[in-house]
């Protein structure tokens, strides 16, 4: 009546004798009221990120800059030239980027990336993505009936998590995991009503998931709904074929491009790396309790992929009450999620996941146990919510609960001693313990700099810890008290987490000025003078800096990155990198790679000659045959490879070698010249040998050689144009030979030599020849993969059935 008042004055107000307001239905305006949550968790997410949101900076942290910044740039860049971004020809010698999966080509959301500056873009991919995160959470507990404040805990919990804030920097966890809620959400509507209608909805956001690009956490969702809400196998079958059918254009590609990357040949130990041990729990009460692995630990030995586990005190707290005090069925379902959640992180430590690697179709391709942890922090929020609903409405009248509350306020007010004590010998604890360490072993003392600061880190979190304990145990005991109204006190709960949550997990992310993060630096304006084509490679040394960064503030880490040209990073200011970064790796590359890494240096084998290296860039000085010092920067050396081959050039000499590992003796050796010489794997003159062709049958090797007289000079090859997914070469031979490309052999790519369809080679073990005959010729390579027009004719159709079911059946 009260909203109706105000109405009807501002009626006599404006409008006096036109409207009988009486008529109006106060109904109309339930959309402002569910909108509030709405506006509320966005306004909480402008608040948490309004550095990168309203001070012209940009996230930076890890990958986010030499990986998922300039691949997707790459992507948005060929869409504006209405263009389909198949091929990445910057980086590896080139790449199949849609089939990365990481790079989210076709992901809805990535269309942000069109519609503002990019950089401005990358921020709001991000932050809209944890906002999602949090609102879709909200609309899951409130479809379970919950209470507005449970709703708000829940959803507040899981979009500022230590899990959601930490892969921030793992931008295709955090796409797909945002998306988990309303897969569940429908996967139940389906199981309770409109069961086809629902299972579609729940294949068509399970293809957001998937597209989202991290496939562990959609392979993970199928156990989830079993575990929430049992296995049904038509709703579940028609939810997984709608997903495979409108996914099929990005499943096709990448299943190829699996099947050619050094995944499948994982083994244990780098399967389960990065697993969390069980100690780490505890930051679960005390952020960076587990800091101290720094210290003890190696980059690879610790677990370095998530950042922080953090989800508050309060959340915590009223998980445990859901735990200890809701029986429900959900309950249940949720509890069993947050156990499977945690033994699967916990990976290498426990047997279970030794079994499921070896034993569960799939799973053996999923790296890292911790991505698993996505389960355990959503559960966590769940119950939380789940614990505040049960609070706000048990509090006043379950006795059981009563006391539970009276032993919480009693710990509380025990904890207040420890409290006070600790606070007035702060410092001197912190020399104790920081004593203890030093003498427990002489391993430390080389990071005895670290330690200080670590113990003392430590010791104010764990204060910090019991003071919000302390102050959350008085709060919740005032909820028990007739007087004191339930819509005060999950009010002021709500407070406190939102509090604990904001001070903990706000600066895990990093920023810098965009501006200064666009610039090239020194090597990159220096590289971009030379108009011709060609690549780089870091030396050794330099992928060593990249991954391990010497420079310590983010601002002089990114000037540095930027002088060693970390990969990817040269894509976006149009520099070829032989090397590359990402999460799947072609494996013949990846072994050509390692072979020139682990040499005596660039001059130790002719690959970096073969793969058109021009410029190699070093943080320290070298000597080596052919390669002259051209420029000195601030951190970084730039060589000039004086004996570098053309992008596309005519070898003298075809060899043919059928073994793999022959091949890479072969390459290997400083005998090998790429110039004179190309490496086959298949015969090529009518599949036999020549008269008079030498023929070794201890080694495979057939020999073809060029007629006397044919050399360098006598043949021409020159590019015409040369773009992601077109190459076009003028080439002219005075006798028949071999074009090699330095460019990846993939399929997918085809070759018309004059107009009509040629046959690509697999040469040098890695790159692309053609057979040329004596003359002129246009050679035309075109990349125009089978995989994804055949997904794509899938994804279609499977659109018209679905759009004729929404047409015809449902509308």
């Amino acid at each position: 009546m009260e909203e109706l008042g105000l109405i009807q004055t501002a009626h006599r107000i404006l409008l006096p004798g036109k409207i009988d307001v009486r008529q109006i239905d106060i109904n109309k305006w339930g959309w402002f009221k569910k909108a509030v949550p709405i506006f509320i968790l966005a306004g909480l997410a402008l608040i948490f990120f309004s550095d990168p949101l309203f001070h012209n900076k940009i996230f930076i942290h890890r990958d986010l800059s030499r990986f998922f910044y300039p691949l997707r740039e790459f992507s948005a860049n060929e869409f504006l030239k209405f263009k389909i971004p198949l091929w990445d020809p910057y980086i590896h010698c080139g790449s199949p980027h849609l089939a990365e999966l990481q790079t989210c080509v076709f992901y809805p959301l990535s269309a942000i990336y069109l519609l503002f500056s990019y950089p401005n873009a990358f921020n709001y991919f991000i932050v809209i993505h944890i906002f999602l995160a949090g609102l879709f959470t909200y609309i899951l507990m409130k479809e379970w009936g919950y209470s507005r404040y449970a709703c708000f805990l829940s959803g507040t919990a899981f979009m500022f998590s230590g899990y959601i804030i930490s892969v921030i920097n793992l931008l295709a966890s955090l796409a797909s995991v945002t998306w988990l809620p309303l897969v569940i959400l429908f996967y139940e509507r389906a199981l309770k009503k409109d069961w086809a209608k629902n299972s579609i909805i729940t294949g068509i956001f399970m293809t957001l998931m998937f597209l989202g690009g991290e496939p562990v956490i959609l392979y993970s969702t199928f156990f989830i709904l079993v575990l929430m809400a049992g296995f049904r196998i038509k709703p579940m079958m028609l939810a997984i074929a709608v997903f495979i059918g409108l996914a099929s254009f990005q499943i096709l590609p990448f299943l190829e491009f699996l099947r050619h990357t050094s995944r499948r040949l994982m083994d244990f130990n780098e399967a389960s790396m990065w697993s969390l041990p069980v100690y780490a729990l505890s930051e679960l009460f005390f952020p960076y309790l587990s800091e101290s692995d720094y210290i003890y630990k190696d980059y690879w030995t610790r677990q370095s992929w998530l950042l922080v586990y953090y989800m508050g005190i309060a959340v915590v707290m009223f998980a445990f009450i859901a735990l200890k005090f809701d029986s429900t069925k959900r309950r249940r379902g949720i509890f069993y999620i947050l156990a499977l959640g945690l033994v699967l992180s916990f990976g290498r430590y426990t047997p279970m996941y030794y079994l499921l690697y070896n034993f569960l179709p799939g799973f053996k391709l999923s790296r890292y146990p911790i991505k698993f942890f996505f389960m355990a922090a959503f559960s966590l929020a769940i119950l939380a919510g789940m614990g505040m609903d049960y609070y706000t409405r048990h509090a006043k009248t379950d006795l059981r609960f009563k006391k539970f509350l009276k032993r919480v306020l009693a710990f509380g007010f025990a904890l207040s001693f420890f409290y006070l004590i600790f606070n007035l010998n702060f410092y001197e604890i912190g020399g104790f313990l920081k004593k203890m360490i030093l003498n427990a072993g002489s391993d430390f003392s080389p990071k005895v700099d670290r330690i200080g600061p670590l113990v003392i880190t430590g010791l104010h979190n764990i204060r910090r810890g019991a003071g919000l304990f302390m102050f959350l145990s008085v709060v919740m005991f005032f909820g028990i008290k007739k007087r004191v109204s339930m819509n005060v006190v999950p009010a002021f709960i709500l407070l406190i987490a939102l509090v604990d949550i904001f001070t903990a997990n706000k600066n895990i992310y990093q920023n810098i000025d965009i501006k200064e993060f666009l610039k090239p630096g020194p090597t990159i304006e220096f590289l971009q003078k030379d108009k011709s084509l060609f690549r780089i490679f870091d030396s050794p040394a330099a992928l060593r800096q990249n991954m391990f960064v010497p420079e310590k503030g983010y601002s002089e880490a990114n000037s540095g990155l930027m002088e060693r040209v970390v990969s990817d990073r040269g894509v976006s200011f149009g520099i070829y990198d032989a090397y590359g970064y990402g999460s799947l790796y072609n494996r013949r590359q990846a072994e050509i790679m390692n072979i020139i890494v682990r040499s005596s240096g660039p001059g130790g084998t002719n690959l970096l000659n073969l793969l058109n290296v021009k410029y190699v860039i070093s943080p320290k000085d070298f000597k080596a045959s052919g390669y002259m010092l051209l420029k000195k920067t601030e951190k970084v050396n730039i060589y000039e490879n004086e004996n570098f081959l053309p992008r596309v050039f005519l070898a003298d000499m075809a060899i043919v070698i059928k073994d793999e590992k022959k091949i890479l003796e072969k390459m290997k050796s400083q005998d090998f010249n790429p110039e004179k010489e190309v490496i086959l794997e298949e015969d090529f003159v009518n599949t036999q040998r020549a008269e008079g062709t030498p023929y070794d049958k201890g080694t495979g090797q057939v020999e073809h050689p060029i007629p006397q007289g044919y050399g360098a000079s006598r043949a021409v090859a020159n590019i015409l144009k040369y773009e992601p997914g077109e190459v076009i070469i003028d080439a002219e031979t005075s006798a028949p030979g071999f074009l090699v490309l330095s460019d990846t052999y993939y399929p997918g790519w085809k070759v018309s030599v004059d107009g009509k369809l040629g046959k690509i080679y697999k040469a040098d073990y890695i790159l692309r020849a053609v057979k040329l005959t004596p003359g002129k010729h246009i050679v035309k390579f075109t990349y125009d993969p089978f995989s994804f027009k055949i997904g794509f004719m899938i994804t279609l159709a499977t659109m018209g059935i679905l759009s004729g079911l929404w047409i015809f059946r449902w509308h």
